[in-house]
């Protein structure tokens, strides 16, 4: 799971986890998304649903980042994604598709650049999408964030943005059709080639 100075763990335990919600906290009242707490811990109702799993994102052994990862197959799977467009990943749970629904994305700055630690962190999801064969990947961003997900997973808006759960700045809707554009990110992102390989054992749902 080493991969240089970076590494991926499946989040179980509850200290590791008020880790993770110190982080969201941390990073997201920086960016101006959230209302300052008391607990100084961010989390919400979908850290207890049973179809998601928590990874964090390790640099020499400290945490700097975050994901949660929801996987919805039948139409009785729920995520953030689902909970605020339901007619759009409704549509295409009733088509039969299997959706990779990464929320909660988190990452702490970097001292020299981003860009090092954003590709090692979105490998999470591009894994995530290898290995259960997803036909979607969401992605309920920003609009400045946006560009982001266009860029690395071939992302298309398919939602306005909209008020979003606990978060004090709209988010819109994007959807990338994995198995279409699969290489074409992995001509675009070689780093991810090897992503599924490294984390395999990670996404056991």
């Amino acid at each position: 799971m080493l991969t240089k100075k970076y590494s991926y763990r499946r989040v179980v335990t509850e200290p590791d986890r008020q880790e993770i919600y110190k982080l969201r906290y941390e990073v997201y009242l920086k960016e101006g998304a959230i209302e300052k707490s008391s607990l100084e811990i961010f989390t919400d109702e979908f850290d207890n649903t049973g179809n998601f799993k928590l990874y964090g994102f390790y640099e020499y052994g400290l945490l700097i980042g975050s994901f949660r990862i929801h996987i919805l197959k039948t139409e009785t799977c729920i995520s953030p994604a689902r909970s605020v467009f339901p007619k759009e990943i409704g549509a295409y749970l009733a088509q039969g598709k299997t959706i990779i629904d990464p929320n909660r994305f988190t990452l702490k700055r970097g001292n020299n650049g981003n860009r090092e630690r954003l590709i090692n962190l979105m490998k999470i999801p591009f894994a995530v999408a290898q290995i259960y064969q997803a036909d979607i990947v969401t992605a309920t961003a920003r609009r400045e964030h946006m560009r982001l997900y266009k860029r690395l997973f071939y992302g298309v808006e398919v939602a306005e943005p909209k008020l979003y759960p606990t978060m004090l700045l709209p988010h819109g809707l994007m959807v990338s059709e994995f198995k279409r554009n699969e290489l074409n990110i992995l001509e675009l992102v070689p780093e991810f080639r090897t992503a599924s390989e490294t984390m395999s054992e990670l996404f056991d749902f």
